[in-house]
């Protein structure tokens, strides 16, 4: 009987699927002992071909002629930079002495289309299951082997895979292509780049065309039972916004009018309400907590989510677009609770208490479960002393939210009470919480009480003073990325509605998975910037989508790329077929090229297309080095493959500072980094060290 070759998406997944197995052998770019052989992919080792590999007329300059790059077939290739682990994956694949194969990469579809890559171009024809882990502790672990999912069970994820895959290099590279050529400057387009970006531009343009107008409002205040409160006018139809008044001199009138004049009261109701329990975290609502409580970034967010899960062993599986837990998952919640009771003790008693009492809970539902279920703590509790202050701060909001959806509503007693003051209406309203229920969890929910004396229906009041209040309308906040997030998860449609938004997710821009990523490469392209915790489209944001907007408006629509990701995600189920989005795909990008041939653009660059902009001579081969969409590469490329990147460690790295690398071997002044371990600021300049780049720190002070 033959090997076992499990194949795990990076090294230390690998290590702890060897830990529950019990194997320890050593290996060439494996762990493996006389049952299993445990390897790992190292991101993706397989990539697309680039326009000159699929086609060698799609090399050399970029013109209008060689548009559209349309390839019968996509070709794939070994990613150069992990090519020895690709070779390592392929033996094992084509091994005589394995017989099964176990995909233990993510079960979502990045995942799986990472193997599935692996799979195809190691030429392999083993049969393969797939290994399906909520979280990472060796129970949970134990139990997805004990429950392998056949190949079929994944067949509609990995089209979706290549589907996207397919669907962004065919709109990346054709249309950055047009629009640089057209435009004589480096225009990058993205398949939810571009709509996302719109996003952006739409709100910093509404804000800088924004002509605030004043209007005013009315108060009256009034004193009953000992008691000062407050009252605001209202117009008819007595609806919000019928308190604002476009005319100074109406207001003042009325004021006059009021002053000093007993008020009635005319309407009196306090009825209770309630305030439901909050779903748990997805890996999106998750993002956008954290970034409005603590300032995180998405993809700062999702690196502490991950080594939580990973390393820790402390949060489920991440990178999850469900905010519900499986009916299957509530029989085992005792676990869960009994773990988060190590840092949670009173509010795990009252979690496990009601879970004891209750039979439904809003936040259980099977049917709205997909690959993952919610992120909620899992089973083994962390040790706060091991983690940082930041991994810390996230654990503390999965918790908190995992006990507050299993918590009673918080009940409010809510009062609105109308006074009459010669015909004019008067308005206040209050509320007292009954019971603060789940906000318990979460205590920054709940607001003060505000009580209203009591009164009853026709009793005369005193308006002790009647005010006149100027106001000016407020233009729009800048997107933060909570806001920003919750656009792209709803494709551009604000709501607040926490079930409203759940049924617009199918037609998000992009999946929670790559949502941070393609924020950062917004910012990295100089698209937009981050001002304190805002996103601001930038002069050349605002220009590549007014372009885009007046010849392709279809390319930078939402509603266009939200309604792309709901069909892969029918191909995902199994209700729609690859060949059909593949074929639309095409013909969008031919017909989308065809119309941008003959159109015109609004926006004339400077000369930057394609890699024509030279920054230095190459330090390897004398060759120019040129600009290129992601780096300052070679002109001798493949044979010469020197680069200095755009990005790096979060850093931009803008040509002068590449010209500056090349021709004076380092950056005259420090630039600003990010920490990939803790997310954290850092300065230094870039130094050519031989052939490579790498930082040069300020030496210490001496104390």
């Amino acid at each position: 009987m033959g090997k076992t070759l499990i194949i795990a998406e990076k090294p230390s997944v690998a290590r702890d699927i060897a830990g529950v197995l019990g194997v320890k052998g050593g290996g060439d770019g494996a762990i493996e002992n006389g049952e299993y052989v445990i390897s790992w992919a190292i991101g993706h080792l397989v990539v697309d071909c680039g326009p000159e590999e699929q086609n060698p007329a799609w090399g050399g300059a970029w013109t209008l002629d060689n548009l559209p790059m349309v390839p019968d077939a996509m070709k794939q290739k070994p990613n150069e930079k992990t090519a020895p682990q690709f070779r390592v994956l392929q033996k094992f694949l084509t091994s005589k002495d394995v017989d099964k194969v176990i995909c233990a990469t993510d079960a979502a579809r990045e995942g799986v289309h990472i193997f599935q890559r692996i799979y195809k171009e190691a030429g392999a024809s083993k049969p393969y299951k797939y290994l399906w882990a909520s979280d990472m502790t060796t129970e949970g672990l134990k139990k997805a082997f004990a429950n392998l999912l056949p190949a079929s069970a994944k067949e509609g994820v990995s089209d979706a895979g290549f589907g996207r895959n397919e669907a962004d290099w065919l709109v990346g590279f054709n249309f950055t292509r047009l629009y640089t050529v057209k435009c004589n400057d480096l225009v990058s387009i993205g398949r939810v780049q571009t709509p996302v970006l719109k996003l952006l531009v739409d709100r910093t343009l509404e804000i800088a065309n924004f002509k605030p107008s004043d209007f005013w409002t009315i108060s009256a205040h009034f004193m009953a039972g000992g008691e000062d409160f407050s009252t605001t006018w209202f117009g008819e139809p007595y609806k919000q916004g019928d308190e604002k008044l476009l005319d100074e001199s109406r207001a003042k009138a009325i004021a006059a009018m009021c002053q000093g004049k007993p008020g009635a009261v005319d309407f009196v109701e306090s009825k209770p309400s309630q305030k439901k329990p909050p779903l748990p975290f997805d890996l999106t609502a998750l993002q956008r907590e954290a970034n409005t409580k603590f300032g995180f970034s998405a993809q700062y967010t999702l690196t502490l989510a991950q080594a939580l899960y990973e390393i820790h062993k402390g949060l489920t599986y991440p990178r999850t677009d469900s905010r519900y837990l499986s009916d299957e998952l509530l029989g085992e919640i005792d676990k869960h609770l009994k773990a988060a009771a190590v840092n949670y003790a009173d509010l795990a008693a009252l979690a496990s208490a009601r879970v004891g009492s209750e039979k439904t809970f809003a936040c259980v539902n099977s049917k709205k479960v997909s690959d993952h279920h919610a992120i909620i703590p899992t089973g083994t509790a962390a040790d706060q002393s091991k983690l940082s202050e930041d991994e810390w701060k996230v654990y503390d909001l999965v918790t908190r939210r995992f006990l507050a959806a299993f918590l009673p509503p918080a009940q409010v007693e809510a009062t609105t009470l109308w006074i009459v003051i010669e015909g004019e209406r008067f308005k206040a309203t209050g509320q007292a919480f009954q019971d603060k229920g789940w906000m318990v969890a979460e205590p920054w929910r709940s607001s003060e009480d505000t009580i209203l004396p009591k009164v009853t229906k026709g009793d005369a009041l005193d308006a002790k003073a009647v005010k006149v209040e100027k106001k000016q309308t407020k233009a729009p906040a800048q997107h933060t990325e909570a806001s920003l997030l919750q656009a792209m998860q709803t494709a551009g449609k604000i709501v607040e509605d926490e079930e409203l938004a759940e049924t617009l997710k199918d037609r998000g821009l992009g999946t929670p998975a790559t949502r941070a990523g393609i924020i950062e490469t917004i910012l990295a392209r100089g698209f937009a910037e981050r001002l304190k915790k805002s996103l601001v489209a930038t002069d050349k944001g605002i220009k590549v989508i007014q372009t885009v907007d007046a010849l392709h408006p279809e390319m930078a629509s939402p509603e266009l790329t939200g309604e792309w990701e709901r069909r892969l995600r029918l191909i995902e189920d199994g209700q729609e077929t690859l060949d059909a989005f593949r074929a639309d795909i095409r013909r969008f990008v031919s017909e989308g090229v065809a119309k941008g041939k003959t159109g015109e653009v609004l926006y004339k660059g400077e000369g930057k297309r394609g890699s024509r902009v030279e920054v230095g001579p190459c330090p390897i081969c004398g060759k120019p080095v040129c600009e290129n969409l992601k780096a300052f590469g070679c002109t001798g490329y493949p044979d010469c493959k020197f680069a200095v990147w755009k990005t790096v460690c979060g850093g931009k790295v803008s040509a002068a500072a590449a010209k500056q690398i090349l021709t004076s071997k380092r950056t005259s002044k420090e630039l600003t980094f990010k920490s990939q371990k803790t997310g954290k600021p850092f300065k230094a300049r870039l130094q050519l060290e031989g052939t490579e780049v790498k930082f040069l720190f300020a030496p210490k002070r001496k104390a």
